[in-house]
């Protein structure tokens, strides 16, 4: 089954749209978010059901992300942790590194559809980049835990489509907005005395050799602080 969206709604609104569908309708009892930019192992879907037969509670799994031009390399276990104090995603490469994970990387997410149907579909307030750490933050409010399969894999070709200024402004001020969202009262606001001031000196000090990294970084905080939760 294909669906033609008629507009680039962004990850979250692309997705949606079939996330939507599949809470509605009766059709699968799994749900596989994957990026197209991807190639899997032949095991990767054995190891994505074998997580939830090993452990209870379990919302999201991902899986091992390697480079697709450098395949021995791993890119991300397929989760991460948050650091609030910085308000950072900081993808894991080590596995077994930690119990659980804060978020599951978006470009490879599955999950049973009564899962999908009490966490609901991704957040469209982001466009671009940490909508899946929302999503996933989410997730664990709801009593989740969120896992990467033992095994299997994808190969992943990473942000061949989108432009660094791109990047670097929905990045800086989608960091903020997920700060603003989920951190308590005194966590956002040392955060956000750091990233005005982290923001001002990293753009003071690149003015002069790459004034567009620096007005980029300036549109993306104010774009940042002055979205709503």
């Amino acid at each position: 089954m294909f669906i033609l969206n008629d507009i680039n709604a962004g990850f979250a609104g692309g997705n949606n749209v079939a996330l939507e569908y599949l809470i509605k309708n009766d059709v699968s009892d799994y749900v596989l978010l994957l990026n197209n930019d991807t190639i899997v192992s032949e095991d990767f879907i054995d190891a994505l059901f074998d997580k939830y037969d090993v452990e209870d509670n379990v919302g999201f799994v991902g899986a091992t992300h390697y480079y697709y031009d450098q395949r021995d390399a791993v890119q991300t276990v397929g989760g991460g942790i948050i650091d609030w104090e910085h308000g950072e995603c900081k993808a894991i490469r080590q596995k077994n590194q930690y119990d659980s994970y804060d978020f599951i990387t978006g470009s490879c997410v599955f999950m049973p559809i009564e899962v999908l149907r009490k966490v609901g579909p991704i957040s469209t307030d982001y466009f671009m980049y940490w909508e899946d750490v929302d999503w996933s933050t989410v997730a664990r409010k709801k009593g989740y835990k969120l896992q990467v399969s033992d095994y299997g894999c994808i190969y992943h070709k990473e942000g061949s489509s989108i432009k660094s200024l791109s990047r670097i402004y929905y990045h800086t001020a989608n960091r903020i907005l997920f700060m603003k969202k989920h951190s308590d009262k005194n966590i956002y606001r040392k955060f956000s005395i750091y990233i005005v001031l982290y923001v001002l000196k990293e753009s003071f000090m690149n003015m002069i050799k790459n004034p567009q990294y620096s007005k980029t970084l300036i549109k993306g905080l104010i774009s940042g602080l002055k979205k709503s939760r």
